[in-house]
């Protein structure tokens, strides 16, 4: 197949419209998007202009009647092209307008059918009209018949004609391949006669078959050249587009367009029309053109040669361009910098109907979604990604110090002094899946006076805020006991660790015991999910208070109230003090509680035996908190 760029289809049309020797019209063959139109468009058509020659572009797109094609050519060649385009602007009817003249002049538009039709009416085409019809594969008449009618223009009116078509997509539609491989595999279909050597058959069938070889053709496997022989043989309907396409249509000229210029014109459009010439759209273009040669490697490397799918980014890229522009213009040639590649490859996959990748980062899962038109283009939407860009950023650089942090041994002071430095003022960016490492290696290197204690103190004062705006993380705390107590001194560390992050900072925590001790305890506010952390929450005070108000009370209620406070502060919330560094003070006050109750119990014998019945369910509960602390 012979490929013609733009310089070569331009010149082997010029040609064309000199051959006096016949009629005949050239096709145009080419795949959907590849620039066929676009060609057409911006180059032939104005070197058509230049010569003072009048053209009828058609698009057949969706054209379901040759009556409806007509009307369209009468049109413009009476008002010309620009001048049907400006009146339908203008009144939205001028097909309307013309047809009512025509028919004052006694012309019947629903009974012209064809070009003989046309020439009977008194309403000819001048021979040097070019006639353009575009998308012949997209029209819903049937393509033998389409042929037939515009013969009529190349035969009885002599006009140059240009049809445009991607011809593998009309081949495909006349085969309707499926279908017919399944009739031609029908035993009931007779193949068997005698045929010639200049069958389509090649041959196959010489001899009639006997009626033993007949009974057996249920069993008989076909081949798929003789599965295509049978279809050559049954559909003659493709043969009858190809005797047509050979009478009407003199030369084929296959298209294929110069990626770089085709790309680069569709940029000189964009920079040249009227209603785009400002500053924003002509440092746009500058912008992608800047790009342009990697862009078109990845339509190459890709091999998606649709100029549709470059428009389409085009036009995706430019609405991204003009709210970024106007939201922070410094950051324009940034963030396309990262992206731009990466969008233009999302438009070749959503166009060509495959999922997106796998592994995005957030910042191209979002142009993704935008570029299939999941998120609209919004100002809220650039300033989120500007912000995920900014955190993206700051991200690399928090990974680059937590490796050097966490291979300390392989740098030297200076480097991990830094590596800290940096990583205690960006540590609200730092993904809570660090905390355990992180915490991990700030203890060992704590142990062996690599760094002193007043930093780490700091730094886990930054950390404190952070480790609360995340409800899963307070839970990695009590995941480092077992690896900072195998350093020297673990266990002091870890206490520290424990004692500087348990609770949020410069938070006052809220013991309900003393709601229940000062008579104020209400039992919506444990509903409410008071917060629980790891803290002694039974001590001295709370105890002397406890027995205090017991003494004091003359009715049960208030001990059932402090049994309730007890199994939410323990047992509703075991993960707390799974490590806890305080649950040895915990459990050596709930022993301290059950001594004194003991004790106020065995020494008054006029206690009222309901309350009593409540101090013995409490001390039960008492000894059931203390095995599930045990457990932990």
């Amino acid at each position: 197949m012979n490929t013609m760029n733009d310089n070569q289809l331009l010149e082997a049309l010029q040609l064309y419209l000199m051959d006096i020797t016949y009629d005949y019209a050239v096709m145009i063959d080419g795949p959907w998007g590849c620039g066929k139109s676009y060609f057409l468009k911006k180059t032939f058509i104005p070197k058509l202009n230049s010569d003072n020659r009048k053209y009828i572009y058609i698009s057949l797109y969706g054209m379901s009647s040759i009556n409806e094609i007509n009307k369209q050519i009468y049109l413009q060649n009476i008002f010309g092209n620009k001048g049907v385009e400006l009146k339908s602007k203008l009144f939205g009817f001028a097909g309307s307008i013309a047809f009512d003249i025509m028919e004052k002049k006694g012309i019947e538009v629903d009974k012209i059918q064809s070009a003989a039709d046309l020439l009977k009416s008194n309403i000819s085409i001048g021979e040097d009209t070019v006639l353009i019809f575009d998308d012949l594969e997209r029209a819903k008449i049937n393509v033998n018949e389409l042929l037939g009618f515009i013969n009529g223009f190349v035969e009885h009116q002599h006009l140059k004609t240009i049809i445009i078509c991607n011809e593998q997509e009309l081949e495909d539609s006349l085969d309707n391949i499926e279908l017919k491989y399944l009739i031609a595999a029908n035993n009931n279909i007779t193949f068997t006669h005698p045929i010639s050597t200049d069958d389509l058959f090649g041959g196959l069938g010489y001899y009639q078959k006997t009626e033993i070889e007949k009974k057996d053709t249920s069993k008989e496997l076909i081949s798929i050249e003789e599965l295509k022989n049978r279809v050559n043989k049954l559909f003659d309907e493709k043969t009858e587009y190809k005797k047509i396409k050979e009478k009407v249509i003199g030369n084929t000229f296959f298209y294929s367009c110069d990626l770089k210029n085709a790309c680069s014109s569709i940029l000189n459009c964009l920079s040249n029309d009227n209603n785009s010439k400002n500053d924003e759209t002509q440092e746009f273009t500058e912008l992608m053109r800047k790009y342009l040669p990697e862009l078109c490697e990845i339509l190459m490397k890709l091999e998606h040669f649709n100029l549709r799918t470059f428009q389409f980014f085009l036009s995706k890229m430019f609405q991204f361009y003009d709210v970024l522009y106007k939201i922070d213009k410094s950051l324009v040639d940034v963030i396309f910098k990262e992206n731009v590649q990466f969008a233009l490859q999302e438009s070749i996959r959503y166009k060509s109907g495959k999922e997106n990748l796998n592994n995005l980062n957030y910042i191209q899962s979002d142009i993704a979604d935008y570029i299939a038109g999941k998120i609209l283009i919004s100002s809220n939407f650039i300033e989120t990604l500007i912000k995920k860009y900014d955190l993206l950023i700051s991200e690399d650089s928090i990974s680059e110090n937590l490796i050097t942090l966490y291979n300390w041994c392989e740098y030297n002071e200076q480097s991990v002094n830094r590596a800290l430095i940096f990583l205690k003022d960006n540590i609200q960016k730092i993904s809570h899946t660090h905390y355990k490492q992180l915490l991990t290696t700030l203890a060992v290197i704590e142990n062996y006076g690599i760094i002193d204690s007043n930093f780490t103190d700091t730094f886990l004062e930054k950390l404190n805020s952070a480790l609360y705006n995340n409800t899963d993380a307070k839970n990695i705390l009590y995941e480092l006991k077992d690896t900072i107590l195998e350093v020297q001194n673990g266990r002091k560390i870890y206490q520290k660790y424990l004692n500087k992050l348990s609770y949020p900072k410069n938070s006052k925590i809220i013991n309900p015991l003393h709601w229940w001790i000062d008579d104020s305890f209400n039992i919506n506010s444990i509903r409410n999910n008071l917060p629980v952390y790891d803290f002694v929450y039974l001590t001295e005070r709370e105890i002397n208070g406890i027995i205090k108000r017991m003494k004091e009370s003359s009715k049960a209620s208030p001990i059932w109230e402090l049994c309730a406070i007890l199994d939410y502060l323990f047992i509703k919330n075991c993960g707390i003090w799974n490590n806890s560094i305080n649950l040895d003070e915990n459990l050596k006050s709930i022993n301290n509680l059950l001594e004194q109750l003991n004790q106020y119990v065995q020494s008054n014998h006029n206690i009222d035996k309901i309350i009593k019945y409540a101090i013995k369910r409490l001390v039960i509960d008492l000894n059931r908190i203390k095995e599930e602390l045990v457990k932990q």
